[in-house]
């Protein structure tokens, strides 16, 4: 072992151990407030990897009393403007996508940037964010697009800002982070080197089990039928539409619960609007499960 940090690894250990039990606990539980250079790190990460949630702090402010129209993104095909869509000074969705042309990054379709944007700013951000509708369209109450004369904090990485003042815990954080990691990642090559032989002697079974499942998963679309006639349940078995490869092998899921129009499935971490489900009712494969 070798850098700047360890002739006080031995320190740190002993204050580990002689940490309270309940303590130590809390600190795991609630390290976003016991460890503010962490809430910072997952903060940046967000922003960094989500484009709805970049355009958030950015172009947009909390404010309980606003109720701005999501609104459909339309060219604006005046010559003299400056704009590429109409009312993006106005409505959410065109202003995500005026961004989204600004900065390069591809825009998603407005269905599913109405239920991305529900999902962060309540489930990950868990703001108390309503949405409704009246004779005008959908609508966000508690949201409003930013101005020029505006100077509120970014609505995101404002905690960021408030927890770089605190300048010395980060640095030793950030650097026994660093430390552990590089051990983790050292650890991780070991394992993987010695695990080679065996994968490339189950390599050819890898393979086989790979190929039945993408055969299941056809003869299963071969006898789907759409939800869009059928009423879903909880219990039924579901194909997912376009569904991402870490998830496709253990198709079809299981129905756990529906609220409105989002599925909770087994097997799966996030929730699935009901328009990407299809019903299965192949019952041979439902009995190979």
């Amino acid at each position: 072992m070798f850098g700047e940090f360890v002739p006080y690894l031995s320190g740190l250990l002993n204050w580990v151990l002689a940490m309270d039990e309940e303590e130590a606990t809390n600190i795991i539980k609630n390290y976003e407030t016991a460890v503010p250079s962490l809430l910072a790190m997952k903060t940046q990460t967000l922003v960094e990897t989500n484009p709805i949630a970049d355009w958030l702090d950015n172009k947009v402010i909390l404010d309980p009393e606003a109720r701005t129209n999501i609104g459909v993104a339309k060219r604006d095909k005046d010559s003299n403007s400056d704009n590429w869509y109409l009312h993006n000074d106005e409505w959410l969705y065109p202003n995500y996508a005026e961004y989204c042309h600004d900065t390069g990054t591809r825009s998603i379709g407005l269905r599913r940037f109405v239920n991305l944007l529900s999902d962060l700013l309540n489930n990950q951000l868990r703001l108390n964010i309503e949405k409704g509708r009246d004779r005008a369209g959908s609508f966000i109450r508690g949201l409003r697009l930013r101005d020029a004369a505006d100077d509120e904090p970014p609505l995101i990485t404002n905690k960021v800002m408030k927890t770089k003042t605190d300048s010395s815990s980060t640095s030793v954080i950030n650097k026994l982070w660093n430390l552990v990691m590089e051990k983790v990642v050292k650890a991780i090559d070991c394992v993987m080197d010695e695990s080679v032989d065996e994968e490339d002697g189950n390599l050819e079974t890898a393979e086989d089990n790979r190929a039945e499942v993408e055969e299941n998963i056809e003869e299963v679309e071969a006898e789907e039928i759409s939800t869009k006639d059928e009423v879903l349940s909880v219990g039924d078995r579901v194909m997912i539409k376009d569904c991402p490869g870490h998830w496709s092998w253990a198709q079809p899921f299981q129905v756990l619960a529906i609220e409105d129009n989002m599925v909770a499935l087994e097997l799966v971490d996030e929730l699935v609007h009901i328009n990407q489900l299809q019903i299965c009712h192949n019952k041979n494969l439902e009995s190979k499960n």
